[in-house]
């Protein structure tokens, strides 16, 4: 994509890590390489186990190429270049300018041109020639000399679906698969010249090596193993038909309240304007100022020469010295200082105060400020351009205003009367007689705990009341559906659970069979680990033997494990009292929702006083701040970022140094 600079930071000796740092890594590796040994031992088996499935046809091919420009060239008789030259008469003809009409060149004048034709088109001939009679040997059986300049390939052996030999273009494997016998052969046009292919043997019933057809052994067997899957599927949810049965349904009824058209909406002025003075920051534009400024920096000086050095800058300003120039050579502004300073259109809000302060100040007739002070600085700053805000009038903007407020009135038109259809329904029946009255849009549904939420069932509140509601009742509130409107609706009856079929289960059958595997599994390695450590091995030896990872947080009671939390038992067992309470250097396995937890106890610390435990934590945290703190300055040294708003860019103090 183009060039690439790199720069050597630092170099370091090589070193070999500890284990326990890169164990993760080497464990995703070794799973990797394991996960790809038993995908290709997979395939090898169900090859070798449907052999018939990979019997194909084949042919023992030959091929080549001729060019052309590689023919010696013939010299022409006279004969024949008059020949050519008669053939082709209108290639010479043009239009006499004079008025001649069309004239033709005389052979005389182009004998040059049809002689240099004439060796062109006599080359691709004689390659033909030479083609054609390769072609014909190898289509009797004969092996056939090749001619002078010739390339050839093979014999080598083309399978359907296989890849093929080096050299083989597809197009010419292309025509070779077209065959059921051999031998034959075939010339075709070459960009250089011709291409001359054989079909020396030919076998209906070929069985490819392996390695030929690994690609499609593998999707095979893919294919076979997600059948089993999908067996293996079908019958752990035969076997498990009540974890996949639906909570309880209901029957509902749903009458909506929509929105009336904006249009019929009678909206009085008056509410059009006060909204108008309501949102009169929202409608305009605020004003900006376009300046540039030069910063000088108190960050590596003093603030005494900082603000020195930028009085010297404002006097060569006021001496009419470029900005630009000045801001170029002077500015420490990362963002801006290549730009001459510029900042482009500045709006209230968008920097320090005082910076603000001083850029809205500026005039057409007072263009220059005085020197202006930051936490970043001393500033000097030249107004560009100004643009006032502008606020739109009433007229200008009535009618769009007015398609908001009718739209307000619309919600509420629409929520009233879904309330007065609430208060006059006090049953299903009711409720079914009002909107059929009100002419109002009704439907019946069913859901389903459990099942994907659709309609008015993905509304949270109705689905609460749900929960609450009699058969027969009108729940108790109006719902605010957020494309059709409001919604009142009736529970008409509880049905009884209802069981899922395996289709709309598949997937979820198949994810809890695998979950079911890979418990049995992480319980096996539990039982080794267990007699391992039963049988005195070390426990890091143990741990990384079944590929388990170790933590060794200290831990307080009541605080749970990282990442994991309460864990029910452990903290009697590591703080007691009781008999299990567990000895320095013991271990214990416990039953968790996430497999089997190994606990092993490494070392008890008396309790610490209240002040302590206090001064402890103040440590840690400036600790971690501090860390922090320095880990994103290398992080800006680094990968420097121009920060725009400069309320963003402001720098906290660092933390006390470690």
């Amino acid at each position: 994509d183009g060039m690439t600079i790199v720069r050597v930071e630092r170099a370091r000796p090589n070193s070999v890590p500890p284990l326990a740092q890169i164990a993760v890594d080497l464990r995703a590796r070794l799973r990797a390489r394991k996960i790809e040994a038993e995908d290709a031992a997979a395939a090898r088996r169900f090859y070798d186990a449907h052999r018939d499935s990979f019997t194909t046809r084949a042919w023992q091919v030959r091929w080549a190429f001729l060019d052309s420009s590689k023919v010696a060239p013939r010299s022409p008789r006279e004969a024949d270049l008059r020949a050519w030259y008669e053939g082709h008469q209108a290639e010479f003809a043009h239009l006499d300018p004079s008025g001649g009409g069309i004239q033709t060149r005389p052979y005389d004048e182009v004998r040059d041109q049809v002689a240099r034709r004439w060796r062109v088109e006599d080359r691709v001939r004689e390659t033909r020639r030479r083609a054609d009679e390769l072609a014909v040997a190898w289509a009797r059986g004969r092996g056939g000399s090749l001619p002078q300049g010739a390339t050839a390939g093979g014999p080598a052996w083309i399978v359907e679906g296989g890849p093929l030999p080096d050299g083989l273009t597809r197009a010419l494997a292309d025509s070779v698969r077209g065959w059921d016998g051999a031998p034959r052969a075939l010339v075709v046009s070459d960009p250089a010249g011709y291409a001359v292919v054989a079909a020396l043997r030919y076998d209906a019933r070929n069985l490819p090596g392996f390695e030929v057809v690994t690609p499609r052994a593998r999707s095979l067997e893919a294919d076979a193993r997600l059948a089993t899957e999908r067996a293996g599927a079908r019958a752990w949810y035969d076997s498990h038909l009540a974890d996949y049965q639906t909570g309880p349904g209901y029957s509902m009824l749903f009458v909506t309240s929509p929105l009336p058209p904006t249009a019929r909406v009678n909206v009085p002025a008056a509410d059009i304007e006060r909204y108008y003075k309501e949102h009169l920051a929202e409608l305009g534009t605020p004003p900006e100022v376009h300046v540039r400024h030069i910063l000088v920096m108190n960050d590596k000086k003093s603030d005494a020469e900082a603000r020195e050095l930028a009085g010297r800058i404002l006097s060569r300003l006021k001496r009419g010295e470029d900005f630009a120039a000045l801001a170029r050579e002077y500015s420490e502004d990362p963002g801006s200082k290549d730009h001459g300073g510029d900042l482009g259109f500045v709006r209230r809000g968008a920097t320090v105060p005082a910076f603000e302060q001083a850029a809205f100040a500026l005039t057409a007739a007072q263009p220059l400020s005085g020197l202006v002070h930051t936490q970043f600085g001393y500033h000097v700053l030249q107004l560009l351009e100004r643009r006032d805000g502008r606020t739109p009038s009433f007229a200008d903007v009535r009618v769009d205003l007015g398609q908001k407020v009718a739209l307000q009135f619309a919600d509420t038109l629409a929520r009233k009367a879904a309330l007065d259809l609430l208060r006059k329904a006090g049953s299903w029946d009711s409720l079914l007689a009002q909107s059929a009255d009100r002419l109002l849009p009704s439907q019946f549904g069913q859901w389903y705990q459990g099942q994907p939420l659709a309609g008015p069932a993905a509304l949270d509140g109705l689905r609460a009341d749900l929960l609450n509601a009699a058969p027969g009742s009108v729940l108790p509130r109006v719902y605010r559906d957020p494309i059709q409107g409001y919604v009142v609706a009736a529970l008409d009856s509880i049905l009884p659970p209802k069981q899922l079929e395996f289709e709309e289960v598949r997937d979820r059958a198949r994810e809890d069979q695998r979950l079911d595997a890979s418990r049995r599994v992480a319980r096996e390695r539990g039982d080794r680990l267990a007699r391992d450590l039963e049988s005195g091995m070390p426990w890091e030896r143990a741990v990384e033997t079944v590929g388990a990872e170790t933590t060794t947080p200290l831990m307080g009671r009541g605080l749970g494990l990282p990442s994991v939390g309460p864990v029910a038992g452990l903290d009697s067992l590591l703080f007691g009292p009781g008999a299990d309470t567990l000895a320095v250097g013991a271990w214990r396995r416990l039953d968790t929702p996430r497999g089997d937890l190994f606990v092993q106890l490494l070392e008890r610390t008396l309790p610490e006083t209240s002040s302590a435990t206090a001064a402890r934590g103040q440590l840690r945290a400036t600790v971690l701040n501090r860390r922090m703190y320095d880990y994103i300055e290398r992080l800006r040294e680094r990968h420097p970022v121009e920060v725009l708003r400069s309320d963003l860019a402001e720098r906290i103090p660092p933390p006390p140094a470690l």
